[in-house]
């Protein structure tokens, strides 16, 4: 029964009804449309995905389906309605980040800033690096930068 009602909560989301209603859904990854899972797995080969959320962005809805990669680091492959892969999501290190990435992380924050979190997102052609952190201020903030260091972007400016 719930496994009735999960898939048809997502046939509808995926049908475009409900989407002003609903901003996020989660569900069970053996209720995903196998179209899906299988755009996921090619995008993202050596993962085990755990999860899978439903999301509803401006109107458009995304599956976002979570696991983690065969080294144990963790991704997430976001996916159309229409099974096109948007964006691919690696938690990576701070050395794992490009030295040019670095610095204009650094010219743009300042040296004492330290990223919580760093992802390398994978969207199309383009490889862009978010940072989650506080900053002097206090302010919990994400921050884009383009692999080419060129291109920074605050996404999130919150007070914590």
């Amino acid at each position: 029964m719930r496994r009735t009602l999960v898939a048809m909560s997502c046939a509808t989301l995926l049908g475009g009804f409900g989407a002003a209603a609903q901003d996020e859904l989660m569900f069970n990854l053996d209720d995903a449309p196998a179209e899906a899972l299988a755009a996921a797995q090619a995008a993202a080969p050596d993962a085990t995905f755990e999860g899978v959320d439903v999301e509803v962005e401006e109107g458009v809805v995304t599956l976002e389906f979570i696991g983690v990669h065969a080294d144990g680091r963790a991704v997430e492959v976001d996916v159309t309605s229409g099974w096109t892969v948007l964006e691919v999501e690696d938690l990576i290190t701070w050395d794992e980040t490009p030295d040019l990435v670095k610095e204009t992380l650094t010219l743009q924050m300042g040296a004492d800033f330290t990223p919580s979190s760093i992802e390398r997102s994978m969207r199309g052609d383009a490889v862009i690096y978010e940072f989650e952190g506080v900053d002097e201020a206090g302010r919990e903030i994400d921050i884009e930068i383009q692999a080419d260091g060129e291109s920074v972007v605050v996404l999130d400016d919150k007070e914590t």
